[in-house]
């Protein structure tokens, strides 16, 4: 389960909470997933919720503030029921690889040499075959799900690293 929204709150300390709650009268029962701080401007955020308590049944957001002057605004709120694939990288070769993974339907694949992406996929064929690489070369290959109805939720992207193999000796 991910929640995205967008927030903006000013640089005055504020920060956002989002948790998990078990009882929404009691506040106590609140247990904070994930924290958001000040940014100027709107800032996306994006919350997996998967891997907690099943009693805690209710999603929360909790405003911290310093000072009677902080302030946030929250806009498009989504909840989309989606799961993180399992990635693996298989069959290195000297100019490819192959992506599999399953828990998801269709999925974003971006990969490049260190953290630069220079090229991306969009798939819902298991495995998938990164082609024309460079032999004997780390590449960093993130998997993320296509979740139908939603924004693409790019900050939980599953990542790899994978080095192709040496060219065959002549």
């Amino acid at each position: 389960l991910y929640l995205s929204f967008m927030l903006q709150n000013n640089t005055g300390g504020s920060t956002m909470e989002v948790g998990v709650m078990t009882d929404p009268a009691d506040t106590s029962t609140f247990t904070t997933v994930q924290s958001f701080g000040p940014a100027n401007g709107w800032q996306r955020c994006e919350v997996l919720l998967s891997g907690i308590a099943t009693t805690a049944r209710y999603i929360a957001l909790r405003h911290n503030v310093p000072n009677t002057l902080a302030y946030a605004y929250v806009d498009h709120i989504q909840l989309q029921a989606c799961s993180m694939p399992t990635v693996e990288i298989q069959n290195p070769r000297p100019t490819s690889i192959e992506v599999v993974w399953s828990g998801a339907d269709s999925v974003h694949i971006a990969w490049g040499v260190g953290s630069t992406e220079t090229a991306t996929a969009t798939t819902a064929a298991s495995p998938y075959t990164i082609d024309g690489l460079n032999p004997q070369t780390n590449y960093t290959v993130k998997v993320w799900p296509i979740c139908a109805g939603a924004d693409d939720f790019e900050c939980h992207k599953v990542e790899r690293q994978a080095t192709t193999l040496a060219p065959p000796e002549s």
